[in-house]
């Protein structure tokens, strides 16, 4: 297969540290991991051959999850800038999502994982997106809940602890891009233009743990337990859409 799906299983983030998943399974039934659920959808795209495209692919960590096994066979990671600790280097472009270097109709898959948040003319991304998809393509993303009180909390945070969070959590060199919410709200994600041919197929709304330590990763699936009336107030959003024309 294409799509190492013993791999993607690897990435599932409850898979490790053991306590979170035995957090997760005995204090919320049925929760799903934001990050699981992109991985589950991404899999149900599995199809051979496969020519996919990840879009804002960073180091290309993502693209590790194919199995190249045909000559049709196709997976590639864009961003705007080669990054030092690059992976799949042969498997790496660097372009603007706004003008991609391929024909039209050329993947059955484009993924944007954390990249809508940062989005800043969706127009001209969904055009470029839905030109180099083949009719029945999926573009598939994971993103932040721009309605979601956590999120906006977290905009509110001055930049310097922001730098200090981050610096914290993330890798060393990490690049920061601008985040402007205009692709990524639930309402126009609901509602994409139909100009586009993308029609939304899932959407999943779920919290991310927070498995620095089990205290909060406690306080994270106590604010998924609350907004179970209201999913959509969730930190994270999973979407596919389906190319149909």
């Amino acid at each position: 297969m294409p799509l190492r799906l013993e791999e993607i299983r690897a990435f599932d983030p409850l898979a490790r540290p053991a306590w979170a998943r035995s957090l997760a399974s005995r204090l919320a039934p049925g929760y799903e991991h934001p990050a699981r659920a992109f991985f589950r959808l991404l899999a149900r795209e599995n199809r051979e051959p496969m020519r996919w495209l990840d879009l804002g692919a960073g180091r290309n960590w993502l693209i590790g999850v194919f199995d190249e096994v045909h000559d049709e066979d196709l997976a590639v990671g864009a961003d705007l800038e080669t990054p030092p600790d690059l992976q799949h280097r042969h498997r790496f472009v660097v372009a603007d999502a706004y003008h991609l270097p391929f024909a039209d109709g050329t993947f059955h898959l484009v993924t944007a994982y954390w990249v809508a948040e940062h989005i800043q003319n969706p127009e001209a991304f969904l055009a470029e997106v839905a030109r180099v998809l083949r009719p029945g393509g999926a573009l598939l993303l994971r993103t932040t809940n721009p309605r979601s009180p956590v999120t906006r909390l977290a905009r509110l945070l001055p930049e310097g602890l922001k730098r200090r969070l981050l610096r914290r959590f993330l890798r060393p060199g990490q690049v920061l891009y601008p985040t402007y919410d205009r692709l990524n709200h639930p309402r126009v994600l609901r509602q994409m233009p139909p100009r586009f041919g993308l029609t939304p197929e899932a959407m999943v709304f779920s919290e991310a743990l927070w498995l620095y330590h089990p205290i909060t990763a406690l306080l994270s699936l106590a604010y998924w337990h609350l907004t179970r009336p209201w999913p959509g107030l969730r930190t994270d959003i999973v979407a596919l859409f389906r190319k149909v024309s």
